[in-house]
């Protein structure tokens, strides 16, 4: 019976622990899904530049990059396009109902993709999708920096919180 209390104050200690290091892993999951959202827009791009294809069949084929299968709002807005849903509405509600933790600018800057395909001449789209490439490149940077102040931050913090809560309640 001695050994359960200081048993449960080490899982109290741990779990306060872990809590912080997953909290700091988050920041760390924006900068990857703004990098692959970055490689997305090249790659819509580029298939822009050599396809002329409409945008419901570019979003459709960027699926097919193995390195865009992580991208929850891209299948999402195919799924949403086979079923008859036009591209523009389709990307933003997908963009919108994402799972990957975007700030609200950085879903400003997604949902502009809609309003670019298919809205203008070909250079004109292919200049705005470089310049949205070009700001998630630096919405990114600026995750990067904040990720890693802020990831050790909450690590920290949750350690300090957990072997505090263990030494109170001891």
């Amino acid at each position: 019976m001695s050994l359960l209390k200081p048993l449960g104050l080490l899982l109290l200690a741990g779990s306060c622990i872990l809590g912080g290091a997953i909290r700091g892993f988050g920041f760390h999951r924006r900068c990857a899904a703004l990098e692959e959202a970055r490689g997305l827009l090249l790659s819509l791009r580029g298939q822009l530049a050599f396809t002329l294809a409409p945008p419901a069949d570019l979003l459709c084929a960027a699926l097919e990059d193995p390195s865009l299968k992580r991208c929850d709002y891209l299948s999402e807005a195919c799924r949403k396009i086979s079923e008859g849903q036009d591209a523009a509405s389709s990307w933003t509600q997908a963009v919108a109902q994402s799972s990957e933790p975007f700030t609200g600018e950085d879903r400003a800057q997604l949902f502009r993709v809609g309003e670019i395909l298919g809205k203008s001449d070909l250079e004109t789209q292919i200049s705005q999708l470089s310049f949205l490439a070009q700001r998630l490149e630096q919405q990114a940077e600026q995750a990067r920096e904040q990720a890693g102040t802020r990831a050790r931050l909450s690590t920290t913090l949750g350690a300090l919180s957990g072997l505090a809560l263990a030494v109170l309640l001891f």
